[in-house]
């Protein structure tokens, strides 16, 4: 804030064209007349008056933009939990899984190294992987015996339908590719598009553990839920078919204790 004029006996444009580059307010060459100091001084004055009221204002409203956008972003969280509570109310066994799957695959990031806006956007996706279920029939969720041909190929449209419901208000790839390929395999016999190994986004591939380890151990309308054990034996047995062995490798080395935490978006 400290108005700089340059008083000098070179009288050359190009050391002028320097100091006003440099941020000198004015040039002055020698000789030159006192009564115009006073003028000099007082344009000095007013611009250091206008260069601090755009500073004033230029913060204040960076302020205003930054609660606009925690604003925003509450509204949106809450909405996206609103989705997910409407999930759960369709089908009584998806209460909590979403908020497990989520809180896993968190875990699961870390210990990848995944930075810290990643796992993140990992939370979002795993709250909202499954929310394509609304779009499945009642029927199907709560049937307690196999599902015929028909009645499977209907229920892997949920990735899909999840994928179409969130791009309406999240428009993040990452987010996008985790929720809509979170049933592929890595032999290439998933679904929705049946990508393989490195074809595969890598917040996918953790959603897929995480998905697969909270579902073998949670009661469903078929079958009981699995001990841990069990479900930790068949997700080391499925690395490299149905999973991503690095993936694999990082959740074996959680602690079961931080799988079950709830961790709310």
């Amino acid at each position: 804030n400290i108005m700089v004029v340059v008083i000098t006996s070179h009288n050359d444009i190009s050391t002028a064209v320097e100091c006003m580059k440099e941020g000198a307010f004015d040039y002055l060459t020698k000789p030159f007349q006192l009564e115009k100091i006073p003028l000099l001084v007082e344009r000095a004055r007013e611009l250091k008056e206008l260069r601090i009221r755009e500073s004033l204002l230029k913060k204040e409203l960076e302020e205003k933009i930054q609660i606009q956008h925690r604003k925003i972003r509450e509204l949106f969280l809450g909405s996206l939990n609103a989705l997910v509570r409407v999930l759960e109310a369709k089908d009584e066994y998806t209460v909590g899984h979403s908020r497990t799957v989520a809180s896993l695959a968190y875990e699961i990031a870390k210990v990848l190294g995944l930075g810290s806006t990643l796992r993140k956007k990992l939370l979002i996706a795993g709250h909202l992987h499954d929310i394509g279920k609304v779009g499945i029939r009642d029927d199907i969720l709560r049937k307690p015996g196999p599902l015929t041909r028909e009645e499977f190929e209907h229920i892997r449209r949920h990735p899909l339908i999840s994928e179409e419901i969130l791009s309406y208000v999240i428009k993040d790839k990452f987010i996008l590719s985790s929720v809509r390929h979170h049933h592929e395999r890595i032999n290439g016999r998933g679904y929705p598009d049946g990508l393989k190994g490195d074809e595969i986004p890598l917040g996918a591939k953790i959603l897929a553990v995480a998905d697969a380890y909270e579902a073998m151990t949670s009661h469903r309308p078929y079958r009981k839920a699995l001990p841990a054990e069990i479900a930790l034996r068949e997700i080391e047995r499925n690395k490299g078919y149905h999973f991503d062995p690095e993936v694999v490798k990082a959740f074996l080395s959680i602690p079961l204790t931080k799988i079950y935490p709830e961790t709310e978006l």
